[in-house]
């Protein structure tokens, strides 16, 4: 076993490995704040759930503008530069946070705390791209998702002790590990980005390069891979959001079941994403996304249909099968598709793709389940995955065989 790691090690640039440890130091910063946001909120300012539900939107649209920020200036400043700016950014606002005393202040710092921290999105996923061969892309961006899975399960336990002393205490403790994040990055990381891809933008003014996301926007295979993923996409959201509500109200499950299921699905990511990633490689990655929003339509289907705690375990399984297949396959893809001075663009039009959804998920499910049947939601959700494999099975047929698509 220890050398089986050892060779995966060995596998992967010495750069990308300390990208990996200092995004999980990073990411273990953040989450072990986010699951108390809105107990923050209500507690210190008396506010209702519909106020703090508007600076989750205003945060949640402001880094969409933030990725559109930070994908050009990726592409025009630097990788590193980017990931250190949005770190510092990401530490001043977990400080305003804890110290602002007037809750309207505190959507004019979601809204610009959210557009500059997000900024460095990009940059990463970029960073991931410029640091790996493109047959260890996908790989790669597993690789990424694992770490993610882990700062999820260390960060919302330790969150909640600390929240139990004190909230603002979880607020300083992001703002330092984003600190000692950036401090790590600034000292051993080196920029990513080539000399040739740097001198291609470094003449172009700032307004060029965001003329550039144009030239994006005319990649027709890029296009039609993020519009059959923005039909996937608010299906998936739904996991987060309508699936807990629909456990409690529809089959009177306790919250405490939704919350063991995503740490099972959690733990499946942690053992099975990376050996399950390398078996599939020589599988071309659009089959791959096929096969992802199969298993999407499947799982959420199955919400419609099955009764119980083990059926639920079942779907939750399926739903997390689907998600280590398709998301770090269209990451791969998106990375494949960008030409290397313009990969900060690509990486913001996807992640704003993936993100888009997440602002009116709440509505979209919300009013499924509120207006009709709820099982209706699911039958919808595995109607809408089916349709999206299906345009990803047509894209195969139609691109060629020696395409940049056609393999791993």
């Amino acid at each position: 076993m220890i050398e089986k790691l050892r060779t995966i090690y060995n596998d992967y640039p010495s750069q990308f490995w300390l990208l990996m440890a200092a995004s999980l130091v990073d990411m273990v910063g953040g989450v072990l704040i986010f699951p108390f946001f809105s107990l923050y909120f209500t507690e210190k300012f008396d506010v209702g759930l519909a106020q703090v539900g508007i600076i989750y939107a205003l945060w949640a649209f402001s880094g969409i503008l933030g990725q559109a920020l930070g994908g050009a200036l990726t592409d025009r400043a630097g990788r590193k530069l980017m990931v250190i700016a949005g770190l510092i950014f990401s530490a001043l606002t977990s400080l305003a946070l804890a110290l602002v005393t007037d809750f309207g202040l505190v959507y004019i710092t979601a809204a610009v705390g959210g557009l500059f921290s997000s900024s460095a999105g990009p940059a990463r996923q970029a960073m991931i791209a410029d640091l790996l061969r493109e047959d260890q892309l996908t790989e790669g961006y597993s690789i990424s998702r694992v770490i993610g899975n882990v700062a999820f399960a260390i960060g919302p336990a330790i969150g909640g002790l600390l929240a139990s002393v004190s909230y603002v205490l979880l607020f300083f403790i992001d703002a330092a590990t984003s600190i000692i994040t950036a401090i790590i990055i600034a000292t051993f990381l080196l920029e990513t980005r080539s000399q040739s891809a740097a001198q291609k933008t470094s003449r172009q003014s700032l307004a060029q390069v965001f003329r550039g996301y144009f030239q994006v926007l005319r990649d027709r295979i890029l296009v039609v891979v993020l519009l059959l993923a923005g039909i996937v996409f608010p299906v998936y959201w739904q996991w987060y959001f309508s699936v807990p509500v629909f456990m409690r109200d529809a089959h009177s499950m306790p919250p405490y079941f939704y919350g063991s299921l995503m740490s099972m699905a959690g733990i499946i990511v942690v053992v099975v994403q990376f050996p399950l990633t390398r078996w599939l490689r020589p599988y071309p990655p659009l089959t791959l996304m096929v096969a992802g929003s199969l298993l999407f339509a499947l799982g959420f289907g199955m919400f419609g249909f099955v009764m119980g705690y083990s059926m639920f375990m079942l779907a939750f399984a399926i739903i997390t099968f689907g998600e280590m297949i398709f998301l770090p396959t269209q990451q791969a893809i998106v990375a494949r598709l960008a030409p290397e001075e313009m990969r900060g663009r690509y990486m913001a039009v996807s992640g704003i793709a993936f993100s888009l959804p997440n602002i009116f998920r709440p509505a979209l499910g919300g009013y499924l389940l509120d207006k009709f049947d709820p099982n209706w939601l699911w039958y919808l959700a595995g109607i809408v995955c089916t349709v999206g494999a299906v345009g990803y099975c047509a894209l195969h047929n139609r691109l060629p065989d020696d395409g940049p698509l056609s393999s791993q």
